[in-house]
C-alpha cells in the first residue's frame, strides 16, 4: 500500500510540474477523501490513479 500511494503521489507531482508544492499537497489531501479501502486480495493495478487505505476511516 505504501509503495502504491508513493507512486500515486509521484505521478500527481509529475502531472503538476508548474503547480506550487502547496497546491499539489492540497490536491493530494483531497484525494485522500476518495481513497479506496483494500485488503490482501485487492488488485492494486485497478487503482493506479487513486490512493488506497487498509483501515476504515
Amino acid at each position: 500500500m505504501d509503495f502504491h500511494n508513493n507512486a500515486v503521489g509521484r505521478m500527481v507531482f509529475e502531472q503538476n510540474l508548474t503547480t506550487s508544492e502547496d497546491e499539489v499537497l492540497k490536491l493530494l489531501k483531497e484525494m485522500t477523501k476518495d481513497s479506496i479501502k483494500i485488503d490482501e486480495n485487492s488488485d492494486l493495478s485497478m487503482y493506479k490513479d487513486q490512493l488506497v487505505h487498509i483501515i476504515d476511516r
